[in-house]
C-alpha cells in the first residue's frame, strides 16, 4: 500500500509526516456514539447507508492509537496521540443512522453534523462546529470557533462561543434558542 510522506519544516528542521486511512465498516447496531479526539476534522452523516468509520491520520514517527467499539448500543470512538509528538491529528469521518445521539469532546479542529435527528453535545476547545439539516436537541461549546448552522429543525439548542461568531439559520423556530458570544 502506498503510504503518502510529506516534508514538515519546524524550526529550521525538516520531519517527514506519514498520511494513512483505513475504512472500518461498524457491523453492530448502535444509536449513539461517544467520540473522544485529541485533534482533527470530524464530519458526522445521518442516512440509510451501512455505517462506516472513515479515518485518515497523519503524524510523525509513531502513529496514533484508534479505539472503537460498541457496547450497549454506543459507539465509542477514542483516538490519542503519543507523547510528546511533532505532528498529529486524526480526522474521522463517520456515516451513521439519522437517529443518532452524539457526545463530542475534542481538543482542536471541527466537527460538522449533518443530517441527524437526535440529542448531540460537542465540545471544542479550538475550532469550528457546523450544524446542517438537524432535527432533535442539542448543545455545542467553542472555546475559541465559530459556530454555524443551515436548515435546522431543532426543538432546542444552546450554542455558545467565547471567542468566535454564532450564524444560524432555522427552518423552524426552536422552543428553545440560547446562544451566547464573549467576544
Amino acid at each position: 500500500a502506498f503510504i503518502p510522506v510529506v516534508p514538515l519544516l519546524i524550526n529550521g528542521c525538516v520531519y517527514t509526516v506519514v498520511i494513512e486511512h483505513e475504512t472500518f465498516d461498524i457491523d453492530a447496531p448502535f444509536s449513539a456514539v461517544v467520540i473522544d479526539n485529541e485533534t482533527g476534522e470530524l464530519a458526522i452523516r445521518g442516512g440509510d447507508a451501512s455505517p462506516t468509520l472513515d479515518v485518515t491520520y497523519r503524524y510523525h514517527a509513531t502513529p496514533p492509537d484508534l479505539e472503537w467499539r460498541v457496547e450497549e448500543g454506543t459507539l465509542h470512538i477514542e483516538v490519542t496521540c503519543p507523547k510528546p509528538h511533532i505532528t498529529c491529528s486524526v480526522d474521522l469521518a463517520l456515516t451513521a443512522p439519522s437517529d443518532l445521539d452524539v457526545t463530542v469532546e475534542q481538543a482542536t479542529g471541527s466537527a460538522e453534523l449533518r443530517d441527524l435527528d437526535g440529542v448531540f453535545d460537542v465540545a471544542l476547545t479550538t475550532g469550528s462546529i457546523g450544524l446542517h439539516q438537524l432535527t432533535g436537541s442539542g448543545d455545542v461549546e467553542t472555546t475559541t470557533g465559530s459556530i454555524g448552522g443551515t436548515d435546522l429543525a431543532l426543538t432546542s439548542l444552546v450554542a455558545r462561543s467565547t471567542t468566535g461568531s454564532i450564524d444560524l439559520v432555522h427552518s423552524t423556530s426552536p422552543t428553545l434558542l440560547d446562544t451566547a458570544t464573549t467576544t
